[in-house]
């Protein structure tokens, strides 16, 4: 007998959906695990980024600038500040001015609770830190920055030192 109707069956059409359905349950995730992996390695190069430049601005200009991220102990956001009224701060009221607003993918934490900041007078680094992934359940090769005299670095957190 001929079908007059082109088209497909609901068996077909079920046994169609059923192998979308498995290849989605294998890919998201692996993609939900790659995309963690990626934004942790996005923030941690645009951190970098900014202490490099956050430095740079300071020699060149002859101020204190640097990184400021607020008074909580995790943070999203981080701010690139240089001072404007030369009392070497840039995190008192109004005397500093923002250059760069970084909106973080991840929670970061610093490893000293002293400072909310990281600051460099004239090229040559104030306070030593490290910045940090705040959840270390995934193994990232990247999930730190650490901030010394002589440079600023990419590593991995092992809980006290960023390696």
């Amino acid at each position: 007998m001929d079908r007059k109707v082109k088209g497909f069956t609901l068996i077909e059409l079920l046994v169609i959906l059923s192998i979308i359905a498995i290849v989605l349950s294998i890919t998201i995730p692996q993609f939900t695990k790659w995309k963690k992996k990626y934004d942790v390695q996005y923030d941690i190069k645009n951190i970098y980024t900014l202490i490099q430049d956050a430095r740079m601005k300071s020699f060149v200009e002859k101020k204190v600038c640097g990184l400021y991220w607020g008074t909580t102990s995790e943070f999203k956001k981080i701010y690139e500040r240089c001072d404007t009224d030369y009392d070497g701060e840039i995190n008192d009221s109004g005397g500093y001015v923002d250059i760069t607003i970084l909106n973080l993918k991840s929670k970061f934490k610093s490893s000293n609770s002293t400072y909310t900041y990281i600051k460099f007078s004239r090229g040559v680094v104030v306070n030593f830190d490290s910045i940090y992934l705040t959840d270390l359940n995934e193994e990232e090769v990247n999930n730190c920055v650490a901030v010394s005299v002589t440079r600023a670095k990419t590593g991995s957190w092992n809980g006290t030192d960023c390696n």
